[in-house]
């Protein structure tokens, strides 16, 4: 008795039929190749990430990621620091512009104060020579005074010697008096001269 919960088909045995059942099931070569090579290359994939996995985490891994963010920490630091001092670069170099300027137009002003003073100088020099030959015209002319004076008194002395018995005159008087304003005057223009 068979069970009639089963429904078998029966398939005749014969030659023909296993290789028409063959080749109903038979699979292209190029798809078992593909199937093959994803196979492979699934279980190369598993395999990598496994072994990738596990370096992640190994200690050197960890270390190596504690260093590199060392590094980066370090490398922010420096450039911080460059950045600040490429900008006190900045200002130094613009003070020492300024700094430049402000000597380059003080040298140009101590150059024109040299030559004002050495101008100066030059006039005092004219003015010392000048005072030179005043004072030797003040001496010559007070020479020449003094020897008028005594030319004078020589006279007074000789004039009086013979008019001793009249007595000075008021015309005498004036006429002396006449002769020491002529004599200053002349003097003074030979001084002013």
């Amino acid at each position: 008795m068979t069970s009639t919960f089963y429904h078998y088909i029966s398939l005749p045995l014969d030659e023909n039929s296993r290789e028409q059942m063959q080749g109903h099931y038979k699979m292209p070569r190029w798809l078992l190749i593909l199937l093959a090579l994803l196979v492979v290359g699934l279980v190369v994939a598993s395999a990598l990430a496994i072994y990738f996995a596990h370096q992640a985490h190994s200690p050197a891994c960890k270390n190596g990621l504690k260093v590199e963010q060392e590094c980066q920490n370090v490398t922010d630091s420096l450039k911080s620091k460059l950045a600040q001092t490429q900008e006190i670069l900045l200002k130094t170099e613009a003070q020492a512009a300024t700094y430049n300027q402000t000597v380059a137009a003080q040298m140009a002003s101590l150059k024109a104060e040299r030559a004002q003073s050495q101008k100066l100088q030059e006039q005092v020099q004219e003015l010392q020579k000048e005072i030179k030959t005043l004072k030797q015209k003040l001496q010559d002319t007070t020479q020449k005074l003094q020897d008028t004076t005594a030319e004078l008194n020589q006279l007074r002395k000789d004039h009086g010697s013979s008019s001793r018995g009249n007595g000075p005159t008021s015309s005498e008087n004036t006429l002396s008096l006449s002769v020491v304003a002529m004599l200053l005057t002349l003097s003074l223009l030979d001084l002013l001269a």
